[in-house]
């Protein structure tokens, strides 16, 4: 009996830890001006540097983020997901991405962090859509971003 209420008082306990970020104390929709500078590849082995601009946003209650960038070659990518954010600002998430140039689907993986004083985000996003430029598996293009994301008016 000792043993379950010391399981269950550390689950509490670690519960009490995760609410006290300072994202998590308040009600908060954050919404960013995103930069990212990534390269995407396809299987051909071709490299294509690209820059893109859009917004996105964070809901740290619910961890539901968005974005919706354009690209320097003009193709739009919008990504829906969630992000978890720890104490220290260590924040990870997961994304739906969808192109609208061709319509094509993948995933995305963000591994980053937020300035709990000034919102800002930054980090390092990782992407796969198997039917970018073509049927999948074929049409696979991976792409590797650097991304500042700043607290917009």
């Amino acid at each position: 009996m000792k043993r379950l209420s010391w399981i269950l008082g550390a689950w509490v306990l670690i519960g009490l830890l995760g609410a006290a970020s300072p994202l998590r104390a308040q009600v908060i929709k954050i919404n960013f001006d995103m930069t990212m500078v990534g390269v995407s590849r396809p299987l051909t082995g071709e490299m294509f540097p690209f820059t893109a601009t859009g917004t996105g946003t964070l809901d740290t209650m619910t961890g539901q983020f968005s974005f919706n960038v354009t690209t320097s070659a003009g193709v739009t990518f919008t990504g829906d997901g969630i992000m978890g954010i720890g104490t220290t600002g260590l924040a990870f998430a997961t994304t739906t991405l969808q192109s609208l140039d061709p319509v094509s689907t993948g995933t995305t993986v963000i591994d980053g962090q937020i300035n709990v004083d000034t919102l800002e985000l930054t980090g390092n996003i990782v992407a796969g859509i198997p039917d970018r430029l073509g049927p999948a598996p074929f049409g696979f293009v991976h792409t590797t971003a650097t991304f500042i994301a700043t607290r917009a008016p």
